[in-house]
C-alpha cells in the first residue's frame, strides 16, 4: 500500500484586497473588527521603542476563561442588568471550530450569536439563517439581549430561555467586561460568575513578544508589489533570515535595524484603536521612519464573517494608510 503524503496539501485560497484610505477611514475600518487575538506591530529604522508602545496592549488587557460557561446564564435578567446594559461585553467559544461544530460569540452590542450544526438547530427550536457550503452546514441565530424589549416578561424571552436551559449548551469561554463606569472593577464579571454561578474561572494575562534585526533591508512601498511588502513584514514577525527576501529597498545600498512587537490575547476594537492612534503619533515624531504597520487577526470560529480574516495597516509619513485584507476560505 502507497502512503498518502499527509503533509503535501495545498494552501487554502485566500484573497488579498488593498485600498488606499486616509487615517479617519483606517479607523472607521478598525472598529468594525470586534475579536482580536493577535496584534503585530512593525517599525522599520527602529531599535528604541517607547515604552509606551511596548505595553499598549499588556497593561490592564488581561481577560478571563470560563470553564463550560452555558448559555442560559448570558441571558438571566441578573446578568443582562449587571453587565450587558452597564458595560461592553465580548465572549467566545475558544474550543470550537464554528464550521464543524456548535460555537457562540456576544458582542459589544449585546447580541448573542449561535453557529450550531443541524442537529443541534432543530433540538433548540429557535429561528435562524442557513449557511451552506461545500462541506457543511450550519445555522447562525442571533439573539438580541441588549434589546430593550427582551424582558422576561415577554414571550420572546421565556422561548429563548427555556430553550437554552433544555438543551443545556455550555462553552469553554473567552471573555472580557468593560464597564461604563470607570469605578466599577472589570473584573467584577469574574465574581459574579465564581460566586453565583459556580463555574470555574481563570485570569488570562496576554502574551507578548519582541523582534529585533539589525541589518535589514527596509521595502520602499511604491516599488514593491502589496505581496511582497506584507511577505517581508510576516518572515520579519517570524525572526527570518531577511537576506532571503526579494525586496526594492527604500535605501538599496544601507541595511537598517527593525523592531516587530507581537501580542496575543483577546482585544476589542477600542484596544487595537489605541495602537493605531500611537503609531500615527510615532511616525508623525519619528522623521527617519519610512513607514510602520500594524497586523491584525482575529479568531478563527468567531461567526461574524464566513472565513478567517485578518488585515494590515500601513502608515506612511504622508500619513495616507493602506490597508490589505487577507480572507482565506
Amino acid at each position: 500500500m502507497i502512503t498518502p503524503e499527509t503533509w503535501d496539501f495545498p494552501p487554502p485560497p485566500s484573497t488579498l484586497v488593498s485600498d488606499s484610505v486616509s487615517v479617519e477611514d483606517a479607523s472607521c475600518f478598525i472598529k468594525t473588527h470586534h475579536f482580536n487575538s493577535l496584534v503585530s506591530v512593525t517599525l522599520p529604522d527602529c531599535v528604541q521603542v517607547p515604552e509606551h508602545i511596548k505595553t499598549l496592549l499588556t497593561a490592564d488587557c488581561e481577560f478571563y476563561q470560563v470553564k463550560q460557561l452555558p448559555l442560559a446564564e448570558l441571558v438571566k435578567p441578573d446578568f443582562v442588568n449587571a453587565f450587558v446594559k452597564r458595560g461592553k461585553l465580548l465572549a467566545l467559544s475558544s474550543n470550537a471550530r464554528c464550521d464543524v461544530e456548535d460555537s457562540f460569540m456576544f458582542s459589544k452590542e449585546g447580541n448573542l450569536k449561535l453557529s450550531v450544526q443541524p442537529e443541534t438547530y432543530q433540538t433548540l427550536g429557535l429561528e435562524g439563517q442557513t449557511i451552506s457550503s461545500k462541506t457543511s452546514t450550519t445555522h447562525v441565530i442571533t439573539i438580541n439581549v441588549g434589546d430593550a424589549c427582551f424582558l422576561s416578561s415577554k414571550k420572546h424571552y421565556d422561548r429563548v430561555s427555556s430553550r437554552l436551559q433544555s438543551t443545556g449548551l455550555a462553552f469553554d469561554t473567552i471573555l472580557m467586561w468593560t464597564p461604563h463606569d470607570d469605578r466599577v472593577c472589570p473584573s467584577s464579571i469574574a465574581e459574579y460568575f465564581q460566586t453565583r454561578a459556580g463555574l470555574q474561572v481563570k485570569l488570562c494575562a496576554p502574551q507578548s513578544t519582541t523582534v529585533h534585526k539589525y541589518s535589514t533591508r527596509i521595502p520602499d512601498l511604491n516599488s514593491n508589489k502589496p505581496d511582497q511588502v506584507l511577505e517581508w513584514i510576516g518572515a520579519l514577525a517570524l525572526d527570518c533570515d531577511m537576506d532571503k527576501i526579494d525586496i526594492d529597498s527604500t535605501c538599496s545600498d544601507m541595511e537598517l535595524p527593525s523592531t516587530v512587537i507581537l501580542w496575543n490575547g483577546l482585544y476589542s476594537s477600542h484596544q487595537i484603536h489605541i495602537v493605531f492612534q500611537s503609531l500615527v503619533a510615532f511616525i508623525k515624531d519619528r522623521p527617519s521612519v519610512p513607514w510602520v504597520s500594524m497586523n491584525v487577526q482575529g479568531f478563527f470560529n468567531t461567526t461574524s464573517c464566513p472565513g478567517q480574516q485578518h488585515y494590515t495597516v500601513i502608515i506612511d509619513h504622508q500619513l495616507e494608510c493602506t490597508i490589505h485584507k487577507v480572507t482565506c476560505r
